[in-house]
């Protein structure tokens, strides 16, 4: 009623369909502009991922909230990050379920990715309430990596790409 337009765009799970959408947006709200930059930008981040993914590495991603532990199963914005980094998923449910730390044991991941707020240490939390969690192998190799939720909450974005990227280069560098 406003003439205002909208664009209704869907949740980006791959770097593919956050391809489309950029095109998509620039060609509704910036055709002059162009979509060049960012898109040459998120294909070397993509190259660049692919040089280094992870290779099958069993990988759990958690959201926390009040000491609680929701685990990504498929078709999750958590999910489509560890796919992004070439590591697996071994949850084997869709969307998120919340989880207690022996049945994280079980799974027997090799790489924990936690959802925190940028700012603070994501991973030192999680192991200061789950303590458990450092017997996994995940735990004794070290790799329980905080990520910056807020890149996740629409899908997969160009911040969550670079959080991907940020995650594999962490794991080639040990």
């Amino acid at each position: 009623a406003a003439g205002v337009e909208v664009v209704r765009l869907p949740s980006a799970h791959s770097i593919e369909t956050l391809v489309q959408n950029i095109q998509q947006l620039a060609r509704r709200l910036a055709p002059e502009q162009g979509d060049a930059a960012l898109l040459g930008q998120l294909r070397e981040q993509q190259a660049r991922l692919a040089q280094q993914e992870l290779g099958g590495i069993r990988t759990l991603f958690l959201l926390t909230a009040e000491n609680r532990l929701r685990l990504s199963g498929s078709g999750t914005t958590g999910d489509a990050l560890i796919k992004l980094t070439g590591a697996i998923n071994p949850a084997d449910f869709e969307n998120y379920r919340s989880v207690t730390a022996e049945t994280l044991l079980a799974y027997e991941p090799e790489l924990i990715l936690v959802a925190g707020e940028g700012d603070g240490d994501a991973a030192a939390e999680l192991l200061q309430q789950q303590p458990l969690l450092r017997h996994t192998p995940a735990g004794q190799k070290g790799r329980i990596i905080g990520v910056d939720g807020r890149t996740l909450v629409a899908g997969i974005g160009p911040g969550a790409v670079r959080e991907a990227l940020k995650v594999v280069e962490q794991i080639q560098g040990q």
